[in-house]
């Protein structure tokens, strides 16, 4: 269960070919981006810097510090080098998700050892919907077709999983009539998931399209052993069958046409397979992931992968960095822009191929 919840957060998200996402192409000149240098590191407001979560537009991360009395939750311009507070908590902030619009935030916070408090916020900080849900630990996600629909799934302290749906317009949460816990939105009204049978100890699933409102049930592809959606996208991961030591990225349009795929290298044996972390920006259809280098036995230790850009439009790729350790990815919708590390601690930038610390 640990192994599959660790799955789910993978990754977790701008039209242009590979290796032409150059400071012009994309509205922001070379004096632009120097700026953003110039204001790196961030000086912190308040309290003691947390982690950064992601982006609010092209030119703007949202990050928080710890504070006395809780948490402090800012948007950082990084052309223009300034700070401003979207709100306050109460409680530590364990997570903030935001939608792909940057509209909205959805903000988890620490209520007790086995609750949780979510607050929805729009971007200027403006509440519009709080609840407390019983869960050790919880994931989410915003529907791409709707923003105020979210799916989310809570796991007790024994990782008992329940399923709700969550509409903002409504200020209501419902609870699922299934309980595939890593269920991705795939359309307007419909979710996609892989069917790990019971304790079934295969390494491979079908994966399935299920309609929310009737509750019916389509296998749309076999023997996946990752999925992940996006905008008009959906994108698996399965063995090639003719070389055991590569993973095969395909992606599909909703109507299920192939628009895309490539091989990787797999860092890890047939009974344990590592998921290197991604993110996909829609408004380019491009695709940015670690890929495991050539030698495996480092890659296994997270210590040697290759940051890779992959164009859906041309089906070319090219290398940006090498030499990196396996942490998540979070881009710009420019494409200018990488948020790097566990925390987000680490920007990347693309263009000049350095990678920068945010925080001193």
């Amino acid at each position: 269960m640990l192994l599959l919840i660790a799955f789910a957060s993978v990754g977790c998200t701008k039209d242009q070919s590979a290796g032409s996402l150059g400071p012009k192409e994309n509205g922001q000149n070379a004096g632009d981006i120097a700026n953003v240098i110039d204001n790196i590191p961030i000086s912190l407001e308040e309290g003691v810097f947390n982690k950064v979560y992601g982006w609010l537009d092209s030119h703007t991360i949202i990050y928080s510090t710890n504070v006395v009395q809780g948490s402090n939750v800012y948007a950082y311009n990084l052309d223009k080098g300034t700070n401003r507070l979207i709100t306050m908590s109460k409680s530590m902030i364990v997570s903030i998700d935001i939608s792909d619009s940057g509209e909205y935030m959805f903000i988890r916070s620490s209520s007790g050892p086995s609750t949780s408090l979510i607050t929805i916020t729009k971007k200027d900080g403006s509440v519009v919907f709080t609840h407390t849900m019983n869960a050790f630990d919880l994931t989410m996600d915003w529907n791409p077709y709707n923003e105020q629909q979210i799916f989310i799934s809570t796991f007790s302290e024994d990782w008992q999983a329940r399923t709700f749906f969550l509409s903002i317009a409504d200020k209501k949460i419902t609870e699922a009539d299934f309980s595939d816990p890593f269920s991705k939105w795939y359309a307007m009204d419909q979710l996609v998931f892989l069917d790990w049978i019971g304790e079934n100890t295969a390494l491979t699933a079908d994966l399935i399209q299920l309609d929310k409102n009737s509750g019916k049930e389509k296998t749309l592809l076999t023997d996946i052993y990752h999925l992940d959606t996006f905008k008009n996208v959906l994108m698996t991961m399965a063995g090639d069958p003719q070389n055991n030591d590569m993973a095969i990225y395909h992606f599909y349009q909703k109507n299920m046409k192939e628009i895309g795929s490539f091989a990787a290298p797999q860092v890890s044996g047939f009974s344990d397979r590592l998921i290197p972390y991604y993110d996909y920006e829609s408004g380019l259809n491009t695709f940015i992931y670690l890929a495991p280098a050539v030698n495996k036995e480092k890659a296994a230790r997270e210590e040697e992968f290759q940051l890779i850009k992959y164009d859906l439009k041309s089906n070319k790729q090219v290398k940006i960095l090498e030499g990196l350790k396996n942490e998540p990815l979070s881009c710009s919708r420019d494409g200018n822009f990488c948020l790097y590390g566990y925390n987000f601690e680490k920007l990347i930038d693309l263009n000049k191929k350095k990678i920068i610390k945010l925080t001193s």
